[in-house]
């Protein structure tokens, strides 16, 4: 009896002492992962969760090594030079969604003079897609890559942070091994809502060799809660870190998360791999940011942050008039005086007032407006600006 006795007080001190460890250790903050999650690309939730902050740190695996990046062949055995073709290859990222159909028509439509220009040896894009679990939007897809022969379909599905870059430089390596031909020197990320100073970032380049293991990007602006990256409304590699990172069997764990961050995570795995190499980090700081945040200067690259189409179309006009192409070369002329600026701002103005008229006179006789063809029928407000 004495010992049951005995048996529980002890039981009861045990207890006791746990509860209090308990209540006194820190919560542990780090995401718990159960493997037929991560197998199946059901990533917890808690891995995209933000703001991260010291209370809530990112998940360990940002700091963690990769088994694949750093058993695979490294960024030397993907050569480049200044002969490869071509110059620049542009990955715009964007949806299956109906709803982005419209803004690739409008970056088409504002970059194809850019890019017929400049040439296919200088410039390639494409707009970036992972597949729809609806077949009507694949199809639409298929049809629309048919006419305008852009679009590259991922073998993933469509997702944000869930491996789509990785799946995109897999991809691009995959292209190269069907036609060799295809050896971009420098590979660009770029969001749907970034429009990239393509004059400027063509002169950024030519004091770049592709053979450097080029990381190009801009930090103003990224997380402090994460290593070194650039953030991800536009950033380039050169040819052999895509190769590198695209022939490497990268763990699901490091593909998902906040995948700009992720770049930068598997950028800082090169010198354990190869110590003979390392990674050329160009940050172009403010040169990069959101549209509204920055005044455009000849040393501008990239615009983000154009949700609305008209500032997309105001932004690329502005751009369009500051640089001119002459004899194969790109010069800066400089945007408009303020004068002729705010006489334009004055025309725009007018203009969206007298299309909201329209708009609610054409929704109150029942008759669908239709916002492209009427910027098409009146391109002296959206256009000038």
């Amino acid at each position: 009896m004495r010992a049951s006795v005995f048996l529980v007080v002890e039981l009861f001190i045990v207890v006791f002492a746990l509860s209090i460890l308990y209540t006194v250790l820190p919560a542990h903050k780090e995401p718990f992962f159960r493997p037929a999650d991560v197998m199946e690309s059901k990533v917890n939730n808690e891995l995209f969760r933000a703001p991260y902050n010291e209370v809530y740190p990112p998940p360990r695996s940002f700091e963690e090594p990769d088994f694949g990046l750093l058993t695979s062949s490294p960024p030397s055995h993907y050569p480049c030079s200044s002969d490869n073709a071509p110059r620049l290859f542009i990955g715009i990222f964007s949806t299956p969604d109906p709803s982005a159909t419209a803004r690739r028509a409008l970056i088409r439509s504002l970059l194809s003079q850019t890019f017929e220009a400049v040439g296919n040896a200088v410039l390639e894009y494409k707009f970036v897609v992972g597949t729809s679990e609806h077949d009507s939007q694949n199809n639409a897809l298929a049809q629309e890559h048919s006419v305008h022969k852009d679009i590259l379909t991922l073998p993933t599905s469509e997702n944000m942070n869930s491996g789509k870059s990785y799946a995109y430089f897999r991809a691009l390596l995959e292209m190269h091994k069907r036609d060799p031909a295809f050896t971009p020197q420098f590979v660009a990320k770029c969001d749907d809502d970034t429009l990239l100073v393509v004059p400027a970032v063509l002169n950024s380049l030519s004091g770049l060799q592709c053979d450097q293991n080029v990381y190009w990007g801009t930090s103003a602006g990224r997380s402090n809660h994460f290593p070194e990256y650039f953030r991800g409304l536009a950033y380039i590699l050169s040819w052999p870190l895509v190769g590198w990172i695209g022939g490497s069997d990268v763990g699901t764990l490091h593909q998902h998360g906040i995948e700009d961050a992720r770049t930068g995570q598997w950028m800082q795995m090169l010198p354990y791999l190869s110590p003979s190499e390392s990674v050329r980090r160009v940050d172009n700081k403010w040169n990069m940011g959101d549209w509204n945040q920055l005044s455009i200067t000849q040393d501008t690259l990239a615009l983000h942050w154009l949700k609305m189409d008209d500032w997309y179309r105001t932004q690329a006009a502005l751009i369009d008039e500051a640089w001119d192409l002459t004899n194969g070369a790109w010069v800066w002329r400089g945007l408009p005086s303020q004068e002729e600026e705010n006489r334009r701002k004055e025309m725009h103005r007018v203009a969206v007032v007298e299309k909201a008229m329209v708009r609610e006179a054409s929704e109150k006789s029942g008759v669908l407006f239709d916002d492209a063809e009427y910027n098409r029928l009146h391109p002296e407000g959206f256009t000038v600006f």
